[in-house]
């Protein structure tokens, strides 16, 4: 049998909080490997290195350090690129089938990114909002197949469009059409 490969990626402590008893199940499952990545707030000393809790009861498969010491807008541009650089070599190395995340911040932005453009389908509530058409950024992609063999299907450039964007073109549309 071979085992899926979920890879579960966490920068808060207040999401891992919310990741847990799934990251519990995923973990004990005879079918799944957990791939745990750790990144943001859990590597910084000012939040308390928090990933040495996470440790305490999983396997961490890799830090992913994205340097950020500043809210200027210019430092998170310049994380961003680091986390994506990094994210898209990690999944590289670690191949996984499938991978679940939970927030809103940057580096999650970042990782859903590299995910996307490497074909890897993306689970958790990112950016999206709680109902279609909300929230700031549209997640699409197509997956077909056996559960075995399933391929994905990812138009990058559509699907990293901020939704206030499409949504004034949307709107610039049926004011052209009146």
């Amino acid at each position: 049998m071979i085992k899926r490969k979920v890879c579960v990626i966490t920068g808060t402590r207040a999401e891992y909080g919310l990741l847990y008893w799934l990251i519990k199940e995923i973990e004990s499952d005879q079918e799944l490997t957990l791939q745990l990545l750790v990144t943001g707030m859990h590597l910084s000393p000012q939040f308390g290195l928090t990933y040495k809790e996470i440790e305490k009861e999983f396997k961490i498969n890799k830090k992913i350090d994205i340097l950020s010491s500043s809210d200027a807008d210019k430092d998170i541009s310049k994380s961003m690129g680091l986390a994506q650089i990094s994210f898209a070599e990690t999944f590289e190395e670690l191949r996984p089938d499938i991978i679940v995340v939970l927030g809103d911040r940057y580096e999650i932005f970042a990782s859903v990114s590299s995910a996307l453009i490497s074909k890897i389908p993306v689970v958790g509530d990112i950016l999206v909002g709680k109902k279609i058409g909300e929230g700031l950024f549209g997640i699409s992609f197509k997956i077909k197949g056996l559960p075995d063999n399933l391929k994905t299907t990812v138009n990058p450039v559509k699907t990293l469009t901020p939704r206030f964007i499409t949504r004034a073109l949307e709107s610039a549309k049926k004011k052209g059409t009146k």
